[in-house]
């Protein structure tokens, strides 16, 4: 699986490269792989800390893999693919957090993962 990440806005290079692009935020995409509505109000608000969030998003990706295992073959399915949420590119964000858990994801299922950067 080779993955890249990308702001939601940028959809449309990931079109014309004819890569895949699945939206992983909580307002208009794939629940699955996104923050709760209540994990990332309370991050915005700075009520907790960026380790405290990754901790707590990691808890909810831990769930929808076990969960939803089939929704996450689905993605590591692709040869190439391109997750995207809204956050700025570069800062702290859950895109990033869940590249890292999708190589990890990958690598135990025995898929060779490549993250290909920031489109």
């Amino acid at each position: 699986m080779k993955l890249y990440t990308i702001r939601v806005q940028s959809w449309r290079r990931a079109k014309e490269l004819d890569i895949p692009f699945e939206d992983v935020t909580v307002k208009s995409g794939n629940k699955l792989f996104a923050p709760t509505w209540p994990l990332l109000a309370k991050y915005k608000s700075k009520l907790i800390t960026e380790e405290e969030y990754t901790e707590s998003f990691y808890a909810l990706m831990r769930d929808s893999l076990r969960n939803h295992p089939d929704e996450w073959d689905r993605l590591l399915s692709h040869e190439t693919l391109a997750i995207g949420c809204y956050c700025p590119s570069g800062e702290f964000c859950h895109r990033y957090l869940l590249r890292d858990i999708f190589q990890k994801v990958a690598e135990a299922k025995g898929i060779p993962f490549t993250y290909l950067g920031e489109l």
